[in-house]
């Protein structure tokens, strides 16, 4: 597995299934649209917004053929095919491209539907947290952004967004099962808003979004969780989207005063939910393998190690479930692969990376008889130096864990001015995090 190869990199999108048949492509990251919204309104019409007959349809019996093209033409952008994906249906002859546009407009134009202004005037009706009513509007707005158009969802757009996030924000603590059925609505509501590019550029311009869906990670909600975590591990895959899910987990940590990767770690310990394990497995995965920065890389594995992995890896390995198996093969082989990355910077010394034995005996090993081995031997005296204290001394060790990181992983991607004697880091910050930690308890 080449780190230099993205498209390797994100192997762990592919399902057991692919790796068994080479013949077949790998799982393509966006959601399937489901069934059309009129069957479901029909048999869940309670609680609905109003109903537009369009009585106006236009039909295309008459259309000349260059007016039959230029319609083929928008239904395909509708739909969201270009380019390559295009070129086998526009080959086909005008006979079937006619047909083609009548059923798409009959679906989509002369057929009984809701607008995207029925769901936004019927949310703005309602109070977040009136629940009996909010679920059946929820739902059917899930269906229709998974069944209509790009045009559709385009329309519903920014202010349709906004609804969604204040109605999962107004039950961020609301622990009720109707309170975790909305939330659980909204998210995957958000999952059909961003099956297309026009969603995702939208989703990334709203900074409220990935940290509403960070909130859902709850191993106590499984099904909630399961599609929160659907969200988020694709979203690393999108340019800007890694930093984005760093930042939003990082935000949940705070509000929650706790370990920022504590919900991926406690997810995988659900041993009665092999679906829940798998995607949180592959949201790990996603989180450390983005990165094209080695250093990175090892940064976040140690995290989630510190977190709770490195006590449950070994069960994790031993499963019988054969997609989580497969997302510990990629998980196992890309550790592999930066484990050697990095002890060529050590001419191949071979060492455990998690044994503080063997990470000791190789500092010491570069260090002594140099420049740094004075240095070194300050900063262990300097540990030493920290009083017997049993709150005291492990918030000391994680600060100066937490500025080391700070100031080895510079976000530039450039060494500190070492001239200026000039580094960047948050020391407010990091102290804050770690009262916050003691007084809940969580550490």
């Amino acid at each position: 597995m080449d780190k230099k190869d993205p498209t390797k990199r994100h192997s762990f999108f592919s399902s057991s299934k692919d790796k068994k048949s080479k013949s077949k492509a790998p799982r393509d990251i966006q959601i399937a649209r489901p069934v059309s919204i009129v069957a479901y309104n029909e048999a869940n019409g309670e609680g609905m917004p109003q109903v537009q007959e369009d009585a106006d349809a236009p039909t295309y019996q008459n259309l000349t053929d260059q007016e039959v093209n230029a319609a083929f033409d928008r239904m395909l952008e509708d739909m969201g095919i270009h380019g390559k994906k295009a070129d086998p249906l526009k080959s086909r002859d005008m006979g079937q491209k006619r047909e083609m546009v009548a059923q798409y407009m009959k679906r989509t134009g002369s057929t009984r539907r809701q607008t995207p202004g029925d769901f936004i005037d019927g949310l703005r009706q309602i109070n977040p947290t009136d629940y009996d009513r909010l679920l059946p509007i929820l739902k059917a707005l899930r269906v229709a952004l998974a069944s209509n158009t790009i045009s559709w969802v385009k329309q519903f757009g920014e202010k349709g967004l906004q609804l969604i996030i204040e109605i999962t924000e107004g039950s961020f603590s609301k622990t009720s099962h109707k309170s975790i059925d909305c939330k659980h609505e909204c998210i995957k509501g958000l999952k059909a808003f961003m099956n297309n590019s026009f969603g995702i550029s939208t989703v990334f311009k709203n900074d409220r979004v990935l940290v509403d869906v960070a909130s859902c990670l709850n191993p106590r909600h499984e099904n909630l969780m399961t599609d929160a975590v659907k969200v988020m591990a694709p979203a690393c895959l999108v340019p800007d989207g890694h930093y984005k899910v760093l930042c939003a987990l990082s935000e949940v940590q705070e509000l929650r005063n706790r370990p920022r990767f504590l919900p991926i770690i406690d997810a995988l310990k659900k041993d009665d939910s092999p679906q829940l394990m798998t995607y949180s497995m592959q949201l790990m995965n996603a989180i450390i393998s983005t990165p094209e920065e080695l250093d990175f890389r090892l940064h976040l594995r140690n995290e989630f190690m510190r977190t709770g992995l490195k006590e449950i890896i070994q069960d994790l390995r031993e499963t019988e479930n054969e997609d989580l198996q497969l997302q510990m093969n990629v998980f196992d082989d890309h550790e592999e692969e930066d484990a050697e990355e990095f002890m060529q910077r050590f001419n191949n010394i071979k060492l455990d990376f998690y044994d503080i034995e063997d990470v000791f005996k190789l500092l010491k090993n570069v260090t002594i008889g140099s420049p740094m081995e004075g240095d070194l031997l300050s900063i262990l005296q300097h540990l030493l130096l920290i009083r017997e204290d049993s709150y005291a001394r492990p918030q000391y060790y994680k600060l100066v864990e937490e500025t080391v990181s700070q100031i080895v992983l510079q976000r530039s991607g450039l060494d500190p001015d070492f001239v200026a004697k000039k580094v960047d880091f948050e020391i407010e910050h990091m102290i804050s995090k770690l009262v916050c930690f003691d007084s809940n308890g969580v550490e």
